[in-house]
């Protein structure tokens, strides 16, 4: 079996977009969740994204997003 058939697809570019991503919605994800949750749920989302970083992360981001415009549509009644 041939290594570089498999290494073929992932460019070093692939890498670094990759590597990138995955540190910029870290981050994202864990400044979001300091600066707006309450400090047992900062705890708890904390280890949630940093034991499935990718998922985690999307899944706080999307929460996010999903509670600001429903608690602004609230807000409009």
């Amino acid at each position: 079996m041939d290594l570089s058939i498999y290494l073929g697809l992932l460019t070093p570019e692939k890498i670094i977009t990759g590597g990138i991503f995955y540190v910029v919605l870290l981050v994202t994800a864990l400044y979001m969740v300091i600066k707006n949750e309450n400090k047992i749920f900062v705890f708890l989302w904390i280890l949630f994204i940093l034991f499935l970083p990718i998922l985690g992360s999307i899944i706080y981001i999307a929460k996010f997003f999903l509670d600001r415009n429903s608690n602004r549509g609230l807000a409009n009644k």
